[in-house]
């Protein structure tokens, strides 16, 4: 019953800490065995949500320093592991900008700290003597090191998405641009910097440095389209708030697309292909 009525909440707190769907599945899960065993001790929890939070950022510390030195060596971009959210981000406009692609790479940025006091504040919505309890630091720390987080990821914060049907539309008219080689086409539809990012790992083919600029970008995505097998399938998903298309070919997931707007126009790409950060899709 603990974890039916917790597990959900703590994912979304160990996924934002992460970027990993599978690391924070086994990150709550750990939470909920270690209070199982306070609980075969007799020890009494009298508020399992805040222990249980307690527990899971803790961990999550752990994990993020163990995996400090393997994201320093990664090869290419580091991008989060996609979350498939419900299908209509107009009805998780408040959640967007807290679990988007741009959001969630804006906290790679900040130390495991600063991470974890930005998301309990500003996601989750704790008081500093709440989080003062849970980090193990003083709340005047807490207190300052938040501010120096927010200050760091405010300036690259994303804008309000258009509805799905406009995501849908503005998508359709970048493939069919990208498929029928029309860079005149493809151009208009993107904002001047536009960036894109592939997270390929070294495990495939990918770019390993971001793109910026239209004419880059666009050059980029239907010189890779001339490349693809014409028995890839494409279909749209909703991946971390925003429209995406996932690219399948025999049943198996190549990789996929996430979109960002500014606007009816896409300010960011971000292509997943590294296969480990798929395979739970």
């Amino acid at each position: 019953m603990l974890f039916e009525s917790y597990r959900s909440y703590l994912f979304g707190l160990a996924y934002r800490m992460t970027g990993s769907v599978m690391d924070a599945e086994d990150i709550v899960q750990e939470a909920f065995l270690r209070v199982a065993q306070e609980q075969r001790k007799g020890t009494t929890i009298q508020y399992p949500k805040t222990y249980l939070s307690r527990m899971t950022t803790r961990l999550c510390l752990d994990y993020l320093k163990s995996a400090k030195v393997q994201r320093e060596s990664y090869i290419g971009p580091w991008l989060p592991e996609p979350l498939i959210t419900r299908q209509t981000p107009e009805d998780t406009t408040a959640e967007y900008d807290q679990i988007s692609y741009g959001f969630l790479r804006l906290l790679e940025q900040l130390s495991p700290s600063e991470r974890a006091i930005l998301l309990l504040r500003d996601v989750f919505d704790y008081r500093y003597q709440e989080i003062e309890n849970i980090v193990g630091k003083s709340e005047a720390n807490c207190r300052q090191i938040y501010r120096r987080a927010k200050n760091k990821v405010n300036h690259g914060r994303p804008t309000p998405q258009p509805s799905t049907e406009t995501q849908n539309q503005i998508i359709g008219q970048f493939m069919q641009a990208v498929l029928s080689g029309r860079i005149d086409d493809l151009i208009p539809l993107l904002t001047e910097n536009i960036t894109h990012y592939s997270d390929g790992g070294g495990n495939v083919s990918a770019a390993t440095k971001p793109l910026t600029g239209a004419i880059s970008v666009a050059k980029f995505f239907i010189g890779i389209a001339r490349l693809v097998p014409p028995n890839v399938q494409a279909q749209f998903q909703t991946i971390n708030g925003t429209q995406s298309i996932i690219f399948t070919a025999d049943s198996q997931i190549l990789n996929l697309i996430n979109f960002t707007f500014v606007g009816d126009q896409i300010s960011q790409t971000h292509a997943v292909l590294n296969p480990d950060k798929l395979q739970h899709l």
